[in-house]
């Protein structure tokens, strides 16, 4: 059954990514990709008929690795259409506010589930049998949208979740990008740009990561301390060897457990300081 599913799911990506390409910003793109993900939950639901799991911890890696990931293409290409719908008839009024009750409704979805997928997130698996399996603990909120489009058989209310979640980081980037997958060249950018390098010191990059941390200001707080880590390393190639040694020495210090941010506040705060005061001098000599 993992097998079938992994595959299908490549060859789905791999269609669903072709034909981004062939043509982009038109909704009947959008269109037939549901279409093509409707047709892959299709055969999932009959080969479930056919063939049971092998035992609970496969029933558990479909629910919560596989499945979700069809059921966040559909949310997010359903959710794309309509907006697409008004980007092609060029209705800027409708499409702004589509688009502002979209993302206030990811806005609330994000926070009335942060626990969940912070727990989904950090890769804990204690809850798994509760979350995942038929039959257990459910929680109160059904989304009607997919359990009125896919049968019973395989619909799983946290799976369920975890797929709004997938799909709804999607749309905001994709709304961000204005209304595309990604911004224009940027991966020529990556590839021929000069490079970012911290240059500061080790300790300050651990104080940045623990305090990016501590703010929820990555994936609406759900991403883990290890995940910020890896992503801002590799963006500005540092090599961090045990960051949670390093944040324990700083707690230690002489000169003060936030040195870093303390210095940044002191450093804005001087910035708009001379911004001021080139106002100032600025409508003196008007």
């Amino acid at each position: 059954m993992l097998e079938f599913t992994r595959n299908l799911i490549n060859e789905l990506c791999r269609e669903l990514e072709e034909n981004d390409h062939a043509g982009f910003g038109k909704s009947i793109t959008a269109r037939q990709s549901i279409a093509r993900i409707v047709s892959v939950l299709s055969q999932i639901k009959s080969k479930l008929k056919e063939e049971r799991f092998e035992n609970e911890y496969e029933e558990i890696e479909f629910f919560r690795y596989h499945l979700p990931k069809i059921l966040s293409l559909l949310i997010y290409y359903l959710d794309r259409e309509k907006l697409e719908s008004l980007l092609c008839f060029r209705v800027e009024k409708q499409l702004e506010q589509a688009t502002n009750a979209l993302m206030t409704l990811m806005d609330q979805f994000f926070k009335e589930n942060f626990e969940f997928m912070r727990y989904w997130r950090s890769g804990s698996t204690e809850r798994d049998h509760l979350y995942f399996l038929q039959g257990e603990n459910a929680p109160e909120q059904v989304y009607d949208l997919l359990a009125a489009l896919i049968d019973t058989a395989i619909y799983r209310p946290y799976s369920a979740r975890i797929a709004y979640f997938l799909a709804y980081e999607r749309l905001t980037m994709y709304i961000q990008n204005g209304y595309r997958e990604k911004p224009e060249n940027l991966d020529d950018y990556l590839e021929s740009g000069p490079p970012i390098k911290w240059t500061s010191t080790g300790a300050a990059f651990c104080e940045l990561i623990y305090g990016l941390d501590a703010m929820g200001v990555f994936n609406h707080g759900a991403a883990t301390k290890q995940e910020i880590t890896a992503h801002l390393s590799k963006c500005f190639s540092v090599k961090l060897e045990n960051p949670s040694s390093t944040f324990q020495r700083l707690i230690y210090r002489n000169k003060g457990e936030t040195s870093f941010f303390d210095q940044c506040s002191s450093k804005v705060k001087e910035f708009i300081e001379r911004l001021r005061e080139k106002s100032i001098q600025k409508n003196l000599r008007r």
